[in-house]
């Protein structure tokens, strides 16, 4: 039986394959002696067409090897894969921990950790103090009456003073004693020394006696009131007016300037009704709200811009007896400027105006005088008219700083007026 082509072909082939593998040109049914690999020495084997002991070849070897280092790679390079898809798999829920908000939103001082606001200050702070981004501190002030750090006085619109050894928040003002810039209820004090002045604003105490456990309220401007200690003395009697002796209500009038001695008076609202005893009006102003019963009344004179006799005495409630000349004296009631205190007084046929500007440095009360018209070619004297401002319509006397004594006293000293910053005594 012959082969067919194609079978004779891969039988060469096969022939071929072999010889370049090294065999010697025999007959393939020629007997080489081997049997198994056991018959052949170190680093041959059999060959089972051959049937001849041939030595390993050291490609084969190699192609082991690089199989064997293609798996450990590609081993190493399926770890490294899945590291990376573990980090990518982390990185992703992280990412979504963070897109889950916080409703309501938390505050400045705390993170959202996966819809819960979590506080930055671990412990929690302890009142008055808050969380900050450099961790529990006492706020800067914002509102009167904030607790405040002491470490820190000047806090912008506010400073912060000791109220019973604790840091408290009080408004800023200009003027000791006085109103000044404080909102209604308040009044500036000066906290610190006349060296270095903390003028803050004081809250009213009270408004009337029953609110000061059997003490007197003291009224001043601005709806501000304080509560002082009484003692037992009824009005009337023999006081020290250095010490608080009088009843609630009443209060040590001294009987000439400069001496203790005094005597109990009662007060009383010159802008209001009046309570006085028989025989006594509402005379002096006691504070810049709150006057005082007085039996000093002038034998002449009774009503707003009457001639009167004693200076210094009154006319009647609210009505006291002012030199205009060396000669005389003319009744003036109390007012205060911008309210309706000179409503329908009308001395010389023109309206009254306030004029706060009489006493010196006072400008919470003052008294109801001449208006003047800066048209006129004369309308002061020795004074000017000015046309606006707080001081519109009332004569005022010019001066220059530092010559007060003869431009405002007209040289008597000493001078208690000033000169302002428009050049106007005052």
């Amino acid at each position: 039986m012959s082969l067919m082509p194609s079978h004779l072909n891969k039988f060469l082939g096969l022939v071929l394959f072999v010889c370049l593998a090294g065999c010697a040109s025999a007959d393939l049914s020629e007997d080489t002696g081997c049997t198994s690999d056991t018959d052949c020495g170190a680093g041959s084997y059999c060959n089972p067409l051959t049937k001849a002991c041939e030595a390993f070849q050291t490609n084969n070897v190699n192609n082991v090897n690089n199989v064997n280092n293609s798996n450990n790679q590609n081993n190493i390079n399926n770890l490294n894969n899945l590291n990376n898809q573990n980090n990518i798999l982390n990185n992703l829920n992280s990412l979504t921990n963070n897109m889950v908000t916080c409703d309501p939103e938390c505050g400045d001082n705390e993170t959202c950790n996966n819809g819960t606001c979590v506080e930055n200050c671990m412990p929690a702070c302890q009142a008055p103090e808050v969380c900050t981004p450099n961790g529990c501190a006492i706020p800067d002030c914002q509102n009167i009456g904030d607790a405040c750090d002491l470490n820190t006085q000047d806090q912008g619109e506010f400073l912060c003073l000791s109220r019973a050894g604790v840091g408290e928040c009080f408004p800023k003002c200009e003027t000791n004693l006085a109103a000044s810039t404080c909102p209604n209820g308040y009044y500036c004090v000066n906290y610190g020394s006349t060296q270095a002045p903390a003028l803050g604003c004081l809250e009213s105490q009270c408004q009337q006696d029953s609110e000061c456990n059997g003490g007197t309220c003291v009224n001043y401007d601005n709806g501000f009131g304080v509560c002082f200690s009484a003692g037992n003395l009824t009005e009337g009697a023999a006081c020290d007016a250095s010490a608080n002796e009088c009843e609630a209500g009443t209060i040590c009038l001294r009987n000439m300037s400069g001496s203790d001695v005094g005597t109990c008076r009662e007060f009383c609202d010159p802008f209001g009704p009046r309570t006085c005893p028989a025989s006594q009006v509402c005379g002096p102003m006691y504070t810049t709200r709150e006057g005082v019963c007085s039996p000093d009344i002038t034998t002449t004179g009774s009503e707003p811009f009457d001639i009167c006799t004693e200076a210094g005495d009154y006319c009647a409630d609210a009505n006291v007896c002012l030199s205009v000349s060396d000669t005389t004296a003319g009744c003036f009631q109390w007012c205060r400027p911008n309210t309706t205190d000179c409503d329908g007084l009308m001395p010389g046929g023109d309206p009254a105006v306030c004029n706060n500007f009489v006493f010196p440095g006072e400008r919470a009360f003052g008294i109801c005088d001449f208006s003047c018209d800066p048209d006129d070619p004369d309308p002061c004297g020795s004074g000017v008219c000015p046309r606006t401002g707080p001081s519109a319509n009332i004569c005022r006397f010019t001066c220059t700083p530092g010559n007060e004594v003869q431009d405002c006293c007209d040289g008597t000293s000493p001078c208690p007026f000033t000169c302002g910053a428009d050049n106007l005594c005052e």
